[in-house]
């Protein structure tokens, strides 16, 4: 008797010492997450005086709101955010509804052909994109975009990623559904308006948090297509900020602050869709 009350007591703490480890572990990297943006949050709030001094620190000893009104002030950011409002929401909604709609394909249709376009599809996820640089650089000359806004927006309409994240989750709905819907005399775009999308909205509002985050903070492609300083982007727009004024870091992470508001908005509106994605895949899975 005196054995197995040992024996539990020992599972006790094992199990209690493993779960501080995790705990611990866990601690570390969210620290080690999170610290990079607390010190941007500190930088910006600080003087300039105040960010060279040595030993730094992460409290403000003077907080000052100004450095916003400076960055703001210091290049057309008004300018820039809607041109980067434009890019990324046009992005997002367009391959919203163009992947959703191969991705309803791929996974509901059988047709001749069907496994070696979907392999072609993986396949372009395993291709940098710094490979495809020139050849869409030069298509968009050729069309004649170099230069516009639609010069950016053109080749990410429609991405791989996409076509596979809701494909499978399309899969995951039964094929009753749609039969029960030609039964009552649906077209496959009326099935696909009607049922599909509503019951893939939290898949929907996941990718489209991936896509915007992306295109947002996308600053390869735009600084290749664009020349014109009024049609930059607000990545664009940040790196000529650092290059002017390379030594007020203050005034930098108040700029990066401003960039990082939309990407914190868009999240927490769509933060219940992306937990209800995550429950609906574990009941699934279960």
């Amino acid at each position: 008797m005196r054995l197995a009350t040992r024996s539990s007591i020992s599972a006790q703490w094992r199990h209690r010492l493993g779960n501080l480890v995790t705990h611990a572990i866990l601690l570390v990297g969210a620290a080690t997450m999170v610290l990079p943006f607390v010190w941007m949050v500190s930088t910006a709030l600080k003087t300039s005086e105040e960010t060279f001094v040595y030993p730094p620190t992460l409290i403000p000893r003077i907080v000052t709101l100004q450095n916003f009104a400076r960055a703001w002030r210091a290049a057309p950011f008004g300018r820039y955010f809607v041109n980067s409002i434009v890019v990324s929401v046009t992005i997002t909604l367009s391959q919203l509804l163009l992947c959703s709609l191969a991705g309803f394909v791929f996974a509901k249709f059988r047709f001749w052909g069907r496994d070696v376009l979907f392999t072609l599809v993986l396949a372009k996820l395993m291709i940098p994109i710094q490979v495809l640089i020139v050849p869409l650089y030069l298509l968009v000359i050729r069309v004649h975009l170099k230069d516009t806004l639609m010069g950016i927006i053109l080749p990410d309409m429609m991405g791989a990623f996409g076509i596979f994240m809701l494909r499978q989750f399309i899969m995951s709905l039964p094929d009753e559904l749609m039969d029960s819907a030609r039964l009552d005399g649906c077209s496959d775009l009326g099935i696909f308006w009607r049922i599909i999308l509503p019951l893939i909205r939290p898949a929907l509002s996941t990718f489209a948090i991936i896509i915007f985050m992306n295109i947002w903070n996308d600053f390869l492609w735009p600084l290749i297509v664009i020349s014109s300083p009024d049609k930059r982007t607000l990545p664009l727009g940040l790196a000529v900020f650092a290059d002017e004024y390379l030594t007020s870091y203050n005034l930098a992470m108040a700029g990066a602050l401003i960039v990082l508001i939309p990407v914190i908005v868009v999240f927490a509106v769509f933060q219940r869709q992306i937990i209800e994605s995550v429950a609906r895949s574990g009941l699934r899975e279960g």
